[in-house]
């Protein structure tokens, strides 16, 4: 499937189902990039399992060397689409953080 078709399924996907739990398998890093949890899978077993920043961030990963293999505009995009649910995730945390402290000062 080429990369315009794929980008319309999953579009479309995420309108049609987008507070529902979706199942993907894919081939394409592309196409889960944006995933909430994604689980890695070899030779029939989970490898790794997180979010996506979590798998990038693990540098002895099979995601991160997937994604390392990719040619250097795949690589970025799989990349832009990992930073938003990072910084959303890091404001979260931050959040808590603050929240723990303002109940204990």
């Amino acid at each position: 499937m080429d990369k315009v078709t794929d980008t319309k399924i999953q579009k479309a996907i995420r309108g049609e189902f987008g507070s529902n739990t979706v199942l993907t398998i894919a081939h394409r890093l592309e196409t889960i990039s944006d995933g909430d949890m994604i689980v890695v899978m070899g030779d029939g077993r989970v490898l790794e399992q997180g979010s996506t920043f979590e798998l990038l961030d693990n540098v002895h990963g099979e995601f991160r060397s997937l994604v390392d293999q990719l040619e250097p505009k795949r690589r970025a995009s799989v990349m832009e689409a990992v930073e938003p649910r990072r910084r959303a995730s890091l404001m979260e945390a931050v959040q808590r953080r603050l929240s723990m402290l303002s109940e204990d000062g």
